[in-house]
């Protein structure tokens, strides 16, 4: 169980600070370091998240895929032993095989992959309902990204209505929902949900929404003006759904940002699932500059480099060379 009490085993060292900004940047040896001694001291007063930092250690040294899995599958089950009241009513979803994953940076849950396409019918929850009880989890208070699978395109609205309805939605910025089966038109953009403009309010910093895996219309603000400095949730917004300018802008600039730019990763695999996205050798290359989590897209850029009816030489070059480059982080 969580306690009240937080330790701070080091005096003049805010933990929690570094644990905040794990959300926004890759953190250096010092602060691993200092985060691994607060786990320890997390552990020791039964708090689940001194062993998720050890794990998530673990996690972002391992390079084997199997190995990796393992690690994954532990977060898990420690989640559902020792959670307590910071799962909430996750309980039964948590003990679902390949239910839930979650992406843990410095023992707080960043990202979520709920599928709910097995478990909804071994808990007889409907999918609506497990989406809006990981919203009420309190180890969700800070979600970034979520990612739901549903088996059918007609609980994707009721899905969305969840989201809407949520009591404390979440901050989040990425959200997907997607079918058993996705589809996406030439274009890779989805048909609109109805329901969908629902989530500008609770949602205001939402910058990539994907139905049915392809981007999907979202109501978009003015655009910024050219001599502001860009926020991460205006250079999404112009990267995914910007005029082709503007969009090779958002680009450069995230790419200028280095490892720091790990959250835009996901968004790279959007653009490089559409065929008809411009410049894809140029998001391809990309990639490498945003550090090991590119190795995320890994099985894209392995597809464009063996579909040679689909893309052309230089697209699965540029691939090809993006591959060799994560491979190498």
């Amino acid at each position: 169980m969580m306690t009240g009490a937080v330790p701070h085993p080091v005096r003049d060292v805010d933990y929690e600070a570094i644990a905040a900004r794990a959300f926004d940047e890759p953190l250096g040896a010092d602060d691993r370091a200092a985060l691994a001694v607060w786990a320890d001291a997390l552990d020791d007063v039964g708090d689940p998240r001194g062993a998720l930092i050890a794990l998530e250690h673990a996690l972002d040294a391992e390079r084997d895929a199997r190995r990796a899995r393992a690690i994954r599958h532990a977060m898990i089950e420690h989640l559902a032993t020792h959670g307590g009241a910071w799962i909430g009513g996750l309980g039964p979803t948590l003990g679902h095989p390949r239910a839930l994953d979650l992406d843990v940076r410095a023992g707080q849950v960043y990202g979520a992959s709920l599928d709910t396409r097995h478990v909804a019918a071994a808990t007889q929850r409907m999918p609506e309902d497990l989406v809006a009880e990981l919203l009420s989890a309190p180890m969700t208070a800070g979600l970034r990204r979520l990612h739901v699978r549903v088996r059918k395109a007609t609980q994707v609205p009721r899905v969305i209505d969840a989201l809407a309805r949520a009591i404390r939605p979440p901050p989040l910025e990425q959200l997907a929902v997607t079918t058993a089966v996705q589809s996406r038109g030439r274009s890779g953009r989805a048909a609109p949900i109805a329901n969908g403009a629902a989530l500008v309010v609770p949602y205001p910093a939402l910058w990539s929404f994907c139905m049915h895996g392809a981007l999907s219309p979202f109501p978009m603000p003015p655009p910024r003006r050219s001599d502001a400095v860009p926020t991460r949730v205006e250079l999404g917004r112009e990267l995914l759904y910007g005029a082709p300018q503007s969009s090779s802008r958002a680009l450069a600039a995230i790419v200028a940002q280095g490892a720091r730019a790990f959250m835009f990763v996901e968004a790279l695999c959007v653009l490089l699932q559409s065929r008809d996205a411009a410049e894809l050798g140029a998001v391809a290359l990309a990639l490498p500059a945003l550090g090991p989590r590119a190795r995320l897209a890994l099985p894209l850029l392995a597809t464009i480099t063996s579909r040679p009816r689909l893309f052309s030489i230089e697209t699965r070059r540029a691939a090809g060379v993006a591959i060799a480059r994560i491979r190498a982080l």
